[in-house]
């Protein structure tokens, strides 16, 4: 069953493009029907970019003074530093080149 299947499939396929190549219109001729053609720009929906509102600013740095001040985000860059350095200190793997 599955071989016949198979075997017709390929012809069901290009069976089922006959109707598009035998109701097609005749290039050559000028009088012939045609669909019409829509075009969207994709810049018609174009906006511009804008500048976003800035804000409250006392209310920024009343926020940042919760935080901890600079000295939070000081000490946060710091913290990152160090694992950073620790990851390097870490020994690194024995060398296993040519193995597979």
């Amino acid at each position: 069953m599955k071989t016949a299947i198979r075997t017709v499939w390929p012809a069901i396929m290009l069976m089922s493009t006959l109707p598009a190549i035998v109701l097609a219109a005749d290039p050559a001729d000028a009088t012939a029907p045609v669909a019409g053609q829509e075009y969207h720009s994709p810049l018609a929906d174009y906006q511009r970019w804008q500048y976003p509102s800035p804000g409250d600013w006392r209310a920024a740095n009343d926020r940042v003074a919760e935080i901890g001040g600079w000295q939070a985000y000081a000490a946060e860059v710091w913290e990152a530093s160090q694992q950073a350095d620790a990851a390097d200190d870490a020994p690194e793997p024995a060398d296993h080149h040519g193995h597979h």
